[in-house]
């Protein structure tokens, strides 16, 4: 967990990644796409509400996307022959 967020702060994050992490497995670039504005609207709305630094939101979103590229790129190469 972050210790930029708190607990919940944290876990509606993971939920948001957890998303895009079906999108993308699924193949949806829409769906992906809409995902990953949600995860960044919500570190907006954080930053917003005062939650959160503005330097802040760059390092989560960072953390939350950890891992989705390798998931993208290995459905891409999955999918090349």
């Amino acid at each position: 967990m972050s210790r930029l967020v708190q607990y919940e702060q944290y876990d509606v994050m993971l939920t948001l990644r957890n998303g895009i992490s079906q999108a993308v497995a699924s193949g949806s670039e829409a769906e992906a796409h809409a995902a990953v504005g949600r995860l960044q609207g919500y570190l907006i709305g954080l930053h917003t509400a005062g939650e959160i630094e503005k330097s802040d939101v760059a390092v989560l979103e960072a953390d939350m996307m950890s891992g989705i590229a390798f998931l993208y790129n290995a459905r891409k190469a999955g999918h090349a022959h």
